[in-house]
């Protein structure tokens, strides 16, 4: 094999290996999110108290994170998040 052929194996191979990363970060996220929304859901519910959510919109901008959390917190899916407690509460008959 040339190295034009091993290049062209390697990129597909980290092409593959990037796209297994980023669906088991995408689990992970989602996963995460639906266990924080189902808490913070169920104890409004159980507390019998009313959800009101904060715009989280420019939130990166407005929050200070230590270094090694950048990139959790970077790429960390907020929109999911409130729609997750959003559709969580309207099921559970919680006031939003």
């Amino acid at each position: 094999m040339g190295s034009r052929a091993s290049a062209a194996l390697s990129s597909c191979s980290a092409e593959k290996r990037l796209r297994k990363i980023s669906g088991r970060e995408a689990r992970f996220k989602r996963y995460t999110n639906h266990v924080i929304s189902k808490d913070v859901v169920g104890v409004a519910k159980g507390t019998k108290r009313t959800l009101i959510l904060e715009n989280l919109k420019g939130i990166r901008l407005r929050t200070a994170v230590r270094h090694k959390q950048r990139e959790r917190m970077g790429k960390w899916a907020f929109c999911q998040l409130r729609a997750f407690v959003e559709y969580k509460a309207k099921l559970n008959g919680v006031a939003r």
